[in-house]
């Protein structure tokens, strides 16, 4: 870095495949503390899957100019195991509209944030939209075949759903 010419330096939070513990806060500030040293100019970016909600300041209060991260699927998670329950009590179509609705709610909230509370509360909403979503995803892609055709309807839905 020292040379120049690195516009950006990613720093990978959590420890994926490696052998190797998450990060935390403070080493990631360290880190950037170094990169900025080395070259102002570089843009840090923190992956920051799974380490939401795990300490009280995330890598956008330490410097890092960039932080992406998992915030719709972690709040929802926790709810992912009743959504098999959900399914199986409502209407799928049901289910579909009104995880649909929240998840628009949430983004027309998102648009007009006002607080870093409004951001864990919309969050938790898109949680809660995806497994009113998923679940029933799930139980209606099951019900266009057979045992043996499961793995080309879950292909042929998976590859729409990229079309759109």
């Amino acid at each position: 870095m020292a040379r120049g010419g690195v516009r950006v330096a990613a720093i990978q939070r959590s420890r994926g495949y490696a052998e190797r513990k998450s990060l935390t806060i403070d080493k990631i500030e360290k880190a950037i503390k170094v990169i900025k040293e080395a070259s102002p100019e570089t843009i840090i970016m923190v992956d920051n899957c799974y380490g939401e909600f795990v300490e009280t300041i995330e890598p956008s209060d330490v410097g890092a100019d960039m932080t992406v991260g998992s915030l719709i699927k972690n709040p929802g998670g926790g709810l992912a195991p009743i959504g098999g329950y959900i399914a199986d009590k409502f209407k799928e179509k049901t289910l579909l509209i009104l995880g649909g609705l929240l998840m628009g709610i949430g983004s027309v909230w998102f648009g007009m944030l006002t607080s870093a509370a409004s951001i864990m509360i919309i969050h938790v909403i898109y949680g809660v939209g995806v497994v009113l979503i998923f679940s029933p995803y799930l139980k209606v892609t099951r019900k266009l075949g057979t045992a043996e055709e499961q793995g080309r309807m879950f292909s042929v839905s998976e590859f729409v759903i990229y079309l759109l």
